[in-house]
């Protein structure tokens, strides 16, 4: 979480709830003065002056130097001559050096985006495919968007990480195929790798296949606690999956047993299907 301190009201903040506006001369303005006074702020910032007449070979003597020193050194045909015009190509070139990092660069504002933004078009895309009312648990990732519901895991992608540059990727996992959720910190990142039936491990390649198998989300550190969370209500969703089957197979075999007194089914078939659901 980044603290931000606006340069007109002196408004504090972070750029994880709020709208900052920063500016290239190193200012930050809060969203509600950028409103009321972010023109007139790009107009008054430290801007190139244009030199009076008499001041401009001040302003660019570098200039003159690099010219005459070209000059000196091609057109001269003695070695002090030469040696001269070097001298003073050299020194131009420091000039030019020095004059454009002093030189005030061009203003660039720049919205700085807060994650509820960011997630939005991610989560948009999901809800053309399930109800608002239906998720769980959601949180933004580094490189995907993570929503649950009752009985489904998704992963949404947007961009390079989906395959392609402009691609949309949204990957499903239902939670009884889910057969492990690891959530790990690293040095820089964190990660919550998801495992499927049928899907194999992962190889630990290192950054670059974490933050691109689709199965693996990135994540910052500090949002280690809720990706936790996330880890947790799966794991609790799996075992009341499993909790839920195994009571439809006992009332599967109840109704067998039924069947088997009233003689519809015979006792071999009976024991074949108790032995199938009970797998």
């Amino acid at each position: 979480m980044t603290k931000e301190e606006c340069r007109n009201c002196h408004h504090k903040g972070d750029s994880e709830t709020e709208d900052w506006w920063d500016f290239d001369d190193q200012s930050t303005l809060c969203n509600e003065c950028y409103k009321k006074i972010g023109r007139k702020w790009e107009r008054t910032a430290d801007k190139p002056k244009r030199a009076p007449l008499l001041n401009f070979f001040r302003e660019y003597w570098w200039g003159f130097a690099l010219a005459l020193g070209f000059i000196l050194f091609v057109s001269s045909s003695n070695l002090v001559s030469s040696t001269l015009g070097i001298i003073m190509f050299m020194a131009g070139g420091a000039g030019l050096c020095v004059w454009e990092w002093k030189r005030p660069k061009k203003i660039v504002v720049q919205k700085k985006v807060s994650p509820q933004e960011r997630s939005s078009k991610y989560r948009a895309l999901l809800l053309n495919q399930i109800n608002e009312d239906e998720i769980i648990d959601e949180e933004m990732g580094n490189n995907r968007y993570v929503a649950l519901t009752k009985d489904t895991l998704y992963f949404v992608t947007i961009g390079v990480s989906s395959g392609t540059f402009f691609g949309k990727k949204i990957k499903s996992y239902p939670v009884e195929d889910i057969t492990s959720v690891d959530v790990s910190k690293k040095i820089m990142v964190s990660y919550m790798e998801v495992t499927a039936a049928g899907m194999g491990g992962s190889n630990d390649a290192g950054a670059a296949y974490m933050a691109n198998n689709e199965n693996i989300v990135a994540f910052p550190n500090y949002k280690l606690p809720r990706f936790q969370e996330i880890a947790e209500k799966i794991r609790s969703l799996k075992r009341k999956s499993k909790e839920g089957a195994h009571e439809s197979s006992v009332d599967q075999i109840k109704k067998l047993h039924n069947l088997l007194k009233e003689g519809i089914i015979t006792k071999e078939e009976f024991e074949k299907k108790k032995k199938k659901l009970l797998k």
